[in-house]
């Protein structure tokens, strides 16, 4: 199922999240995820949201892991983050 609906631009900061869904890699027009400042943990980027989705710019800051294991998440190197 493709999801054409999608914005360009995802801002779901500051909204206690605390899971990601795989199927944002289906929005093919998602290109910056905000996600700053919420309750996810690392089990939450999964390589197919680094990999299979359109999004190039990823902003994480302020969630409930921290930047040196995030960066060793298999995908990492497949978006830009923004700190």
């Amino acid at each position: 199922m493709h999801n054409t609906g999608c914005a360009c631009a995802g801002c779901v900061s500051n909204m206690q999240i605390s899971r990601l869904s795989e199927s944002i890699a289906l929005c093919p027009r998602l290109k910056v995820l905000r996600v700053e400042e919420n309750c996810l943990p690392l089990t939450a980027f999964t390589p197919r949201i680094f990999r299979e989705s359109p999004v190039s710019l990823l902003a994480v800051d302020g969630n409930v892991f921290d930047m040196k294991s995030f960066q060793s998440l298999d995908g990492y190197d497949q978006v830009h983050i923004l700190l």
